[in-house]
């Protein structure tokens, strides 16, 4: 009896040696599946605030940073920023936005051939976005300094 329970365990314990081989060798051939991107829902850029407005004074260098949000299901790749105006420009801070994540721009405009009370300035985002081109426009309001307060 004690021979049969000695050969009974000695067979299930091969058969589960086996098994176990048998999955080992398994997960070392199959490859790592990388986790994939979104692709029902590409990368989507949204601009915080929606509007954007800076005050200058006549003949001053302005810089202003923007926050660009990845609304999209995929990583954006922002890859040129350009102005409508010789006298602005945009440098891109973070050119890769994780999905739900958020990124900056930051804007420049030098002001000294500036003399209209309101200006807009036109910027062009290229990315890989829904939409590759993004366009969002910029106010710039000038302001008057009073020389009696300081």
């Amino acid at each position: 009896m004690k021979f049969k329970i000695a050969v009974i365990t000695s067979f299930f314990i091969a058969f589960g040696a086996i098994q176990l081989l048998h999955a080992v060798e398994f997960y070392k051939k199959s490859p790592i599946k990388k986790i994939q991107n979104d692709s029902v829902y590409p990368a989507e850029i949204e601009i915080k605030p929606s509007i954007i407005q800076v005050d200058f004074a006549p003949s001053e260098f302005v810089t202003t940073d923007i926050t660009i949000l990845n609304r999209g299901g995929q990583v954006l790749e922002i890859k040129k920023i350009k102005a409508s105006c010789y006298c602005a420009n945009g440098a891109i801070l973070n050119s890769s936005i994780p999905p739900f994540s958020l990124g900056k721009i930051r804007l420049s405009f030098n002001t000294v051939k500036l003399t209209d009370s309101l200006q807009r300035i036109d910027y062009t985002i290229w990315s890989n976005a829904h939409d590759s081109v993004f366009n969002f426009p910029v106010y710039l309001r000038r302001i008057i300094k009073d020389s009696l307060n300081k």
